[in-house]
């Protein structure tokens, strides 16, 4: 049947975006998630955590709690074995960005 909230996101996704593809566009740009290493960087930026005393110096997986010293020794760690979750993580994380997006428009 016919949904007035369904057409009046196709309005303003058409009308006031220029279509869905822009609406994709605006939030990849904005969330500096064009492409795959730019996913995965924003996801480990999401989940590595300071840690100690001296900031910096000691990092933490906050999904399994796995410490090291230096950042660069984590984002190895988050590749290998949380990898496979950042595309899942990078899909849902734009899902809401557009889901808002829209939902401002509509204010």
């Amino acid at each position: 049947g016919f949904s007035l909230d369904v057409a009046e996101e196709a309005l303003v996704v058409d009308g006031v975006l220029g279509g869905p593809s822009a609406l994709d566009d605006i939030v990849e740009a904005e969330l500096q998630m064009k492409t795959p290493e730019q996913c995965f960087q924003r996801f480990a930026e999401a989940v590595l955590e300071p840690t100690g005393p001296n900031a910096g110096e000691r990092w933490q997986c906050e999904l399994c709690g796995f410490q090291v010293r230096g950042r660069e020794r984590l984002v190895a760690h988050v590749a290998k074995t949380h990898g496979a979750e950042a595309e899942d993580w990078a899909v849902r994380g734009q899902a809401s960005a557009k889901a808002s997006f829209l939902s401002f428009l509509r204010a």
